[in-house]
């Protein structure tokens, strides 16, 4: 590993920390998380609450990063990503991680948790 590739990912895991920090008082958690050196920095974060989440999927080849939303009713529910496509589109890393931060304050903060689009199934958190 070349020193290039040590401060890419030592600047991706700076990143999340930092990300996770800032969100605790909102008791978002981190559910999962990978990152793909090899695949130009691409990463994906699922964090949230229990019953709802969010999913980031940042490609590093294309520079864009997608977003979805699902709910969960109980631990042995399967997730059905809905893509939010005004959150989704073409940024940096290091942007992606502010859309990301933004994306969840803005449903937890406020204590919405579902998009304000689905109006089947609006609850709060």
């Amino acid at each position: 590993m070349d020193d290039t590739s040590d401060s890419y990912q030592l600047g991706h895991v700076t990143a999340l920390k930092e990300l996770l920090e800032e969100l605790a008082p909102l008791s978002v958690e981190l559910q999962e998380h990978s990152y793909h050196y090899l695949s130009f920095g691409s990463w994906v974060i699922v964090a949230g609450r229990r019953k709802h989440r969010y999913r980031f999927v940042w490609d590093g080849k294309e520079s864009y990063l997608s977003v979805s939303h699902s709910t969960f009713s109980d631990s042995q529910s399967v997730a059905q990503w809905k893509e939010l496509p005004e959150h989704c589109g073409p940024v940096s890393s290091s942007e992606a991680f502010g859309k990301v931060h933004a994306v969840l304050v803005g449903a937890y903060a406020a204590r919405q948790v579902v998009p304000a689009d689905d109006a089947t199934s609006r609850q709060r958190g």
